[in-house]
């Protein structure tokens, strides 16, 4: 299935606006997963991109290639990097 571009440049639009308002007024988010709506907004904005970018691949697709950039990002917080001293 063909997907619009403009629809989903609009949506990305959409989520980040989201994204921003759920830092911005995270106080209305209970406690527990007040830092968690903006990760899953992020993940949501590469499925979106990657719509954008390839608008002929399927759904899963898309979702498998956005699915490995978030554990390849989640993966690269755990990475402790040392500086050496001179």
């Amino acid at each position: 299935m063909r997907r619009r571009r403009i629809s989903f440049i609009a949506l990305v639009g959409l989520v980040i606006a989201f994204g921003l308002a759920s830092r911005a007024y995270s106080n209305v988010f209970p406690d527990a997963i007040r830092k968690y709506p903006g990760d899953a907004l992020w993940s949501l904005m590469v499925m979106l991109v990657i719509g954008v970018l390839v608008p002929f691949s399927s759904t899963r697709k898309a979702a498998l290639i956005a699915l490995a950039m978030a554990f390849g990002v989640e993966f690269s917080q755990l990475i402790y990097t040392r500086t050496l001293r001179p």
